[in-house]
């Protein structure tokens, strides 16, 4: 009886050892930070906010509006142009009126328009091919990301992760926030100052295995399945003190401890967003350090940390785009100054700087040296 109880005793201890090393992380990187370097960096014309762009093909794409419809504009990483999809403007079948969410996969294009709850989807030259309104029991506002017929949703307030079966438009399992606040029942007012409870989404290609990375402290990375059972819990300490990012009565303000996340064949990478605070009833940047953070996808092991000397700090924002074989892609939205001193920009790309007053959106690709 001894003898069972204690083998029993080891395989609990075995089992909870094991669970409880997964994604912890402390301050330093096992293997050390490593530098990127600059490989191209330039200014798109008309560079939208929002999750409206991506890679695709090693080909850079990004929707923004124009004169009363929305383009799609595809550039090599080096900044050439290559193509141009034009989408009306409305409420009709193809039509976009709010897009807030591009994602690209094979060789299908998927607009999700927030206002009115409906993915567009089209073929990879802007054919129409089907208009899917989302169920009314998942909240609006959100991101999203898709895999082999399904989309995923994660919401601002409410639905932490959403599958829903696209063939047959259902929703196929629903996690929601603990805390969560129904702006239907509660109105907007319910979340000001509050934590903002949503985040990123990624999902690797290989597994289906789904991230959810959260924009606000602690430092969180929640990885599941691609039925969405949960398979561990991702952390790190941050290098440096963040402030909570809350709603407030301007919108949300605070530290964006992640903004987006990519996925390859062996690593997580998530990169730091950036930060804005209200001071007398305007937005104003915050200088943070700028890194990505590189982990093991299988252990949650924290093994490199990315920094770039032209990017040591920043005022503004930041969005990782995609990883491949030699490179990093990586958005940033700065000063119009601080764009200056990093590229030597042409007239178009003056105008797109000039349009956006003064707040220069640009494209990095980072050589990838590991």
């Amino acid at each position: 009886m001894k003898k069972i109880g204690f083998i029993l005793f080891l395989v609990f201890l075995i089992f909870a050892c094991g669970k409880k090393e997964l994604g912890n992380n402390g301050l330093k990187p096992q293997k050390g930070v490593v530098k990127l370097d600059i490989k191209y960096a330039w200014v798109p014309y008309g560079m939208s906010n929002g999750e409206n762009h991506g890679i695709y093909k090693k080909l850079f794409y990004e929707l923004s509006f124009d004169n009363e419809k929305f383009v799609l504009n595809f550039y090599k990483l080096d900044g050439e142009k290559v193509k141009s999809l034009n989408f009306p403007m409305g409420k009709g079948p193809g039509e976009l009126f709010m897009p807030m969410s591009v994602f690209i996969e094979n060789e299908k294009i998927y607009i999700y328009d927030g206002a009115r709850k409906v993915v567009n989807i089209y073929s990879i030259d802007g054919k129409h091919i089907d208009d899917i309104t989302l169920s009314s029991n998942i909240e609006s506002f959100g991101n999203i990301a898709f895999y082999n017929g399904f989309l995923y949703f994660s919401g601002f307030s409410n639905d932490k992760l959403v599958k829903i079966d696209l063939k047959n438009n259902k929703i196929v399992k629903l996690l929601k926030y603990e805390n969560g606040v129904n702006l239907k029942q509660s109105g907007i007012k319910k979340l000001i100052g509050k934590k903002i409870m949503m985040g990123t989404l990624a999902i690797d290609s290989k597994t289906g295995y789904v991230y959810l990375g959260r924009y606000c402290t602690p430092f969180s990375v929640e990885v599941y399945d691609k039925d969405l059972n949960k398979i561990m819990t991702i952390r790190r300490e941050l290098p440096e003190k963040m402030k909570p990012f809350k709603f407030t009565k301007m919108g949300p303000a605070g530290d964006l401890v992640i903004s987006s996340l990519k996925v390859d064949d062996k690593y997580l990478y998530v990169s730091f967003g950036g930060s804005q605070k209200v001071i007398n009833g305007k937005f104003k940047p915050d200088e943070h350090i700028y890194y990505i953070s590189v982990f093991d996808k299988k252990t949650g092991e924290f093994l490199y940390e990315l920094k770039s000397d032209k990017f040591n700090k920043i005022t503004g924002v930041a969005t990782l785009l995609g990883v491949g074989d030699d490179y990093i892609a990586v958005r940033f939205t700065l000063s119009e100054n601080q764009v200056k001193k990093i590229i030597k920009y042409n007239k178009n790309e003056e105008s797109a700087l000039n349009k956006r007053f003064g707040v220069g959106k640009m494209l990095v690709i980072f050589k990838k040296s590991f």
